[in-house]
């Protein structure tokens, strides 16, 4: 929609028109979430990781849970989720493959929270004692992307500003 001014210069009417800015869809965060921050309620329930910080083991990962509009600590003894927010930086989830699963099996899509995001995944079986070699889907810009994870799923990656859901059996 454009707003109009209207200006009398020396006796000459002008009419000047200015547009306003298109309102889009959310837009990609500039990073992960934090503590405390708010959160969408089409997020309610998901989990993200944030990166690790100074002085964390590589492998420690720090757990936010959207809940009732903010990010909050998300501490589980054994953390799992039917429902996991990517924000960019990729993060890698272990599967029922392992001891301990973090994603379990099942039809997971991985929605774009932006129109320009890309979701992606990258996942890893593991049989017979053997890792099968990665398998990776994306889809285009704003479009959604979809994957089967096997009860033998070894570690998933998710990238993008993505939420990614378990459709329940």
């Amino acid at each position: 929609m454009a707003t109009a001014t209207v200006a009398v210069v020396g006796g000459v009417t002008l009419a000047l028109a200015q547009a306003e800015p298109e309102t889009q869809g959310p837009s990609a965060p500039a990073g992960p979430p934090t503590l405390y921050a708010s959160c969408q309620e089409q997020l309610d329930g998901a989990v993200t990781a944030l990166p690790p910080g100074p002085g964390d083991p590589p492998n420690r990962k720090n757990l936010l849970k959207c809940s009732e509009g903010s990010w909050t600590t998300f501490r589980a003894e054994y953390p799992s989720s039917d429902r996991w927010l990517s924000t960019g930086a990729a993060i890698t989830l272990h599967g029922q493959g392992v001891r301990n699963a973090e994603l379990f099996s099942g039809h997971w899509t991985g929605t774009p929270q932006s129109e320009d995001t890309t979701c992606g995944v990258e996942y890893v079986d593991a049989t017979g004692g053997q890792l099968a070699d990665p398998k990776t889907v994306d889809a285009d810009p704003g479009q959604p992307v979809e994957f089967d994870a096997s009860p033998y799923l070894f570690t998933v990656t998710l990238s993008g500003y993505c939420l990614w859901e378990r459709q329940a059996d």
